[in-house]
């Protein structure tokens, strides 16, 4: 295989059977925690992202000769930050990733364990109750990040934020927002006294998205795509919304949900300071 300009030897890695190269897999069958376990990210725009987060550390990093020739001025930046690198062969690559189609690059990365302190600002927080789908996940992240929320509170429950599936569909936001791991008492009480108003997402129950004033700190919660918002949630809520739906459609998924009680929050909030 041909090496790569400046590549050390010593990290040349031909098998996948490499001892490094089989602790790294081991990281795809783990849940990611609230200790900031390490976890692969896959691909030039999450390794991108994780870059340039300041909750995340990019310890390793795999790649292969060709991805370096496609991409030479980003590979440079990369070798900029002190990560172990490796140069490996495509079957290396494959065994860390989860694509059909490995785009040649995969990093290891831990992320800098969020607590409520870490909550600050006048943005909205997400809590998921429960979700499981790591394509909503993802979504409901990135979607956070775009209506500028102040953090994501992970219940019980819910999946694993982390997982390839998920972080491909935040798009690196999972990689810069705090992701704080909470029992549904301590986030209650962490967010109330932060001054946050508790809302649950609902697909009938409550007010109308449009008919409630939605102004200064609010807390939505999202529920479990079956079973939805749990009872002790629903309990310790202030207020309950929904959207209205004119349509024939039965209810909207949780990302679509969440995108619009988000934004129409973000509408009004800058209505009021304008």
């Amino acid at each position: 295989m041909k090496r790569s300009p400046g590549t050390p030897a010593a990290r040349h890695i031909e098998s996948p059977s490499n001892p490094v190269v089989k602790e790294a897999a081991a990281l795809m069958k783990k849940r990611s925690t609230a200790k900031g376990d390490a976890f692969l990210v896959e691909g030039m725009n999450l390794v991108e992202a994780a870059m340039g987060s300041s909750r995340a550390w990019l310890g390793k990093v795999f790649y292969t000769p060709e991805f370096v020739e496609r991409h030479k001025k980003f590979f440079r930046s990369l070798q900029g930050l002190g990560a172990d690198m490796y140069e490996c062969t495509s079957k290396v690559i494959a065994k860390l990733s989860t694509e059909k189609n490995p785009q040649g690059l995969v990093g290891v990365v831990e992320l800098k364990p969020s607590s409520f302190k870490d909550i600050s600002g006048e943005g909205p927080v997400v809590i998921s109750d429960g979700i499981q789908d790591p394509g909503n996940m993802g979504t409901l992240i990135r979607t956070a990040d775009a209506a500028g929320a102040a953090g994501i509170v992970l219940l019980s429950g819910s999946c694993d934020p982390l997982m390839p599936k998920a972080l491909r569909a935040s798009a690196g936001s999972a990689l810069r927002m705090p992701l704080v791991y909470s029992r549904m008492d301590e986030a209650i009480g962490a967010l109330k006294s932060l001054g946050y108003k508790l809302c649950a997402s609902s697909a009938s129950d409550g007010n109308s998205l449009f008919e409630t004033d939605l102004s200064g700190r609010i807390a939505f919660i999202f529920g479990n795509e079956g079973a939805g918002i749990s009872e002790y949630m629903m309990d310790a809520t202030g207020f309950h919304i929904h959207v209205p739906i004119v349509g024939e459609a039965e209810s909207l998924n949780v990302g679509a949900s969440a995108a619009v009680m988000l934004f129409e929050h973000l509408r009004q909030n800058l209505k009021d300071s304008s």
